[in-house]
């Protein structure tokens, strides 16, 4: 069955072919993805033509490796297939080929133009939004541009559809943390065995309001059911154990803790601060992917920006939640943000979060484009803008569970703190002006082993459209060469 991907392909590989000749240009602008758009476009026709000719030109050595081992996986013999940078083809080209494609290039300059006038098909892909108009002008003026007819909306309901590659990485709880989350299942479980399930916990600390019937009388029902009286002999050993268990007051008492200690073992696990380095080092071993941090919490998400922060020792990572913090934001000089008027005029000026987290989103929108445009120019090395230029980017967004759904940003993938975090279906939905410049899209989940997180994990049945991958020791991995591809 065809995903809604490949029929977008599809209607585009027909309108260039019927409509345009073979002869024209397109956007495949994220969520597309133009590996696949051209892996499309060659089995359609080597199905046709076996013995065709093909050559397709690259900005350089990332984006050749990228279409070589996708054009591998769809078993298309690279062998056949001319695949060059454009810097390695020679001024002097004149060789002819049926199919010539052109993609991640930004200038239809001579080198593409001599390429194309040497073939019959001709394509040029465009999978830069930031091209300048000049260019676009240049190239439009040269070739057709074939509208795919995907709009805005489409596009995000392109990446609800999207398939999901999820990482889960196990996190141990440390010996104290054991004791403690012992000590709470105990509870939880003695209070199931005295009340019976969450609705009899919840009427005892509250009363059934339904039935306007009080707590205590609910407490007091309890207690009589299972032997106790107001006239009992405590003196007596085994209905003094009845007492302590079934005594109305304790059992209030037990109903209104009840709910403290699902919460705080909850805090255990989601907010449990042996996660931070494993978050960190996910960030570090993938130093230019847009990053989106999803924490249950506010509270844990500011940690994870303090922690990740810390470490890298300048602002990697950016809040974008409600419990921010009041804070001073720098300019572009390192200098504090000041009053221009009125009787603070001059004064360093304190922000509040919603404030914070724009300007979180506005420096991280900007640093990802600045390191989309290095990295398209230096394919052979794409850290070397960092020691090149000491360029610190803050491409991390630590966000909470219930942050604001008008987010509208791009990420290349999302770590999940923790698994009592809405499934990634639910976060797609809520924040579905996330793209995900990845296909498929690329998850970590972060979870506490031997604790209601691992349960969550074996409990969650998202979609069929998930592939799940255990990565229990995350020290060494790195997303870049994992070599792991969504099937």
């Amino acid at each position: 069955m065809k995903s809604q991907f490949d029929k977008v392909y599809d209607a585009a590989i027909d309108k260039w072919l019927r409509n345009y000749k073979g002869c024209g240009s397109i956007n495949i602008l994220k969520p597309l993805n133009y590996t696949s758009f051209i892996s499309m476009i060659l089995q359609r026709l080597l199905y046709r033509s076996p013995d065709a000719s093909i050559i397709i030109i690259v900005d350089g050595y990332n984006s050749r490796q990228q279409l070589m081992n996708i054009l591998k996986e769809d078993n298309i013999n690279v062998a056949r297939i001319c695949i060059l940078s454009k810097n390695y083809i020679s001024p002097k080209y004149n060789s002819r080929y049926d199919l010539a494609i052109s993609c991640c290039i930004e200038d239809y300059d001579y080198i593409v133009q001599k390429v194309f006038s040497c073939s019959k098909w001709k394509l040029f892909i465009i999978t830069n939004d930031k091209i300048s108009s000049e260019k676009l002008n240049k190239i439009y003026s040269s070739l057709d541009s074939i509208d795919i007819n995907v709009s805005n909306n489409e596009l995000i309901n392109l990446n609800l559809s999207s398939p999901v590659e999820e990482y889960r990485v196990e996190c141990q709880l440390n010996e104290v943390d054991k004791e403690e989350m012992l000590k709470y299942d105990i509870y939880i479980k003695d209070c199931m065995a005295i009340f019976g399930d969450f609705s009899t916990i919840e009427k005892a600390r509250i009363g059934d309001r339904d039935n306007n019937i009080s707590a205590i009388d609910i407490c007091n029902n309890i207690a009589i059911i299972n032997g106790w009286n107001e006239d009992i002999d405590v003196n007596i050993p085994f209905y003094k154990q009845i007492d302590d268990v079934f005594n109305p007051n304790n059992l209030k008492e037990k109903a209104d803790i009840f709910y403290n200690i699902i919460r705080n073992r909850n805090l255990l696990c989601t907010d449990n601060e042996d996660k931070l380095e494993i978050i960190y080092n996910i960030v570090k071993d993938n130093p230019d992917k847009r990053i989106i941090i999803v924490s249950k919490r506010g509270e844990f998400a500011a940690k994870v920006t303090e922690y990740i922060n810390n470490k890298f020792g300048y602002n990697k990572c950016g809040d974008y939640h409600d419990s921010i913090k009041e804070q001073y934001i720098l300019d572009n000089n390192g200098i504090p943000i000041v009053y221009k008027s009125g009787v603070n005029k001059g004064k360093p000026k304190l922000f509040k979060s919603q404030a914070v987290s724009t300007y979180n989103v506005d420096r991280y929108k900007n640093d990802s484009d600045i390191i989309d445009e290095f990295n398209s120019k230096n394919q052979t090395d794409s850290k070397a803008l960092y020691s090149t230029f000491d360029f610190k980017p803050m491409n991390c967004l630590s966000i909470k569970n219930s942050s604001n759904g008008g987010l509208d940003i791009k990420c290349d993938m999302m770590i999940l703190t923790s698994p009592l975090c809405s499934n990634i279906k639910e976060l797609k939905y809520r924040f579905n002006r996330v793209i995900f410049a990845s296909v498929p899209n690329i998850i970590y989940k972060v979870y506490m082993k031997d604790s209601i997180e691992e349960k969550a994990l074996n409990d969650d049945k998202t979609a069929i459209n998930v592939k799940y991958i255990s990565k229990n020791n995350i020290e060494n991995f790195d997303e870049n060469n994992c070599g792991i591809v969504c099937q």
